[in-house]
């Protein structure tokens, strides 16, 4: 995937035309005992509660956040400070100034900054700092690792500037899979992926390492590395390193990779299209990727451990995406249950997005969360037991809402009264 490619795909998903709630999602009053959900919107801090109210409680300058795995406490950062408040109360408990870390004397005019902080247990963080330009916008991760236990007024350094990189913990929370970009050409300095033991903050097992993928800028490519349920492995895709440079319908193979915490990694080199990141069931035994095909894209479900593809199967030809000439993209987003997946189609004439759930036996596909349109989706966050906060909206405004799959009722969560200027918001990591 080339990031900068990436991300303007994605904040064009935002804005172009899409889903609605419609009559068939049943609508009902809020009920007690709603999983909590936080995101930040318009550099605000939302959290909504137990009841389905929802709360400013942070005004101003937040740029991430994360809830604890217990959902009692937020962390969130400004740039200049790391911070944790109760969910209940919205009283800070904990705070952290990015002047405790010195500035990068090979970086002139730069500063210290906090980055994305990261829950490892219920009362300690890991996160990266990074090299802030003073004199002109931008920003360099130094892929240190530091540990903040909030009740102690300092960090603990896992690993050195150079020697960590962008974290993703595991659902229990006990290991954290890191990866570090490397340098594009330089087969000294390639990209690892390796996995941490949070309690000693040693490496499990082999990283793995590749050559380091072109984003044609200073934009490090990231992979999309899926934890598996039980939190014994990884799964996640290497593309061609100079994939950015091929033609629009060339696809060269893309490794897609199972690695076990303690054992081997097992890869596969199927041909699939950009981005070339494919979506991993909760087991990570299979997977679902695009194809490409001489009239467009076909969907196609893939074995993990099936290393000869002999059982890769291509879905239905009624699941096949024409190549039209105003597609943007078709992509697989998040894998609903073991039966269907979520697709988003883009197309940019007229501007309309279309998020799609499809069965993986039949081919067959409806729209999500039902077949009918109005109100754009921004954005979607799993949360567990068949549960989806879903944003819905556009730039001016934004309302969010819980929708459970299975019996597919929609409760929409009680916004503040003033809402206006939200737009687009990025769901507080879980």
């Amino acid at each position: 995937m080339v990031y900068r490619k990436i991300l303007t795909i994605l904040m064009a998903g935002l804005v172009l035309g899409g889903m609605e709630i419609t009559h068939h999602i049943q609508a009902q009053s809020i009920p007690e005992n709603l999983p909590i959900v936080a995101w930040v919107g318009a550099n605000q801090l939302w959290v909504s509660d137990a009841n389905g109210n929802v709360r400013v409680r942070v005004g101003e300058d937040v740029q991430a956040a994360a809830l604890s795995p217990n959902r009692t406490q937020i962390a969130y950062h400004t740039g200049e400070n790391l911070s944790v408040l109760a969910v209940d109360s919205g009283d800070v408990v904990a705070s952290l100034s990015a002047d405790i870390f010195l500035a990068n004397p090979a970086i002139p005019d730069s500063a210290p900054r906090f980055s994305t902080p990261y829950w490892v247990s219920d009362t300690t963080l890991w996160f990266n700092t990074i090299d802030f330009y003073t004199s002109a916008y931008g920003y360099e991760n130094r892929h240190d690792i530091q540990q903040w236990n909030i009740a102690e007024n300092k960090p603990t350094e896992i690993a050195p500037p150079g020697a960590g990189g962008v974290l993703l913990p595991s659902p229990d929370h006990s290991k954290i899979a890191v990866y570090r970009p490397g340098h594009y050409q330089d087969f000294s300095d390639p990209a690892v992926i390796e996995i941490l033991d949070v309690a000693t903050g040693e490496i499990i097992g082999d990283p793995i390492t590749f050559p380091t993928v072109a984003t044609g800028s200073e934009v490090d490519w990231f992979p999309s590395i899926t934890w598996s349920q039980s939190s014994d492995a990884i799964g996640f895709s290497i593309p061609d390193p100079d994939l950015l440079y091929f033609a629009a319908d060339e696809f060269p193979t893309t490794q897609i990779c199972v690695m076990a915490i303690r054992g081997d990694t097992d890869c596969q080199w199927p041909s699939i299209a950009f981005p070339a990141q494919p979506i991993f069931e909760p087991d990570l035994s299979a997977w679902a990727a695009l194809q490409p095909d001489s009239s467009g894209w076909a969907l196609v479900i893939g074995m993990a451990s099936d290393e000869s593809l002999e059982h890769l199967r291509v879905l239905p030809r009624d699941v096949l995406f024409p190549r039209m000439a105003n597609h943007i993209l078709v992509e697989p987003i998040d894998w609903l249950d073991e039966a269907h997946f979520l697709v988003r189609a883009i197309f940019d004439d007229p501007p309309q997005t279309q998020i799609l759930s499809v069965d993986v036996t039949s081919g067959t596909y409806q729209a999500w969360p039902d077949e009918t349109a109005t109100s754009v989706i921004t954005n979607l966050q799993p949360l567990g037991d068949s549960l989806y906060a879903i944003a819905y909206g556009d730039f001016s405004s934004t309302q969010v809402m819980i929708y459970d799959t299975v019996a597919q009722i929609a409760t929409p969560l009680r916004m503040p009264t003033t809402t206006e200027n939200v737009g687009w918001i990025a769901f507080a990591l879980r």
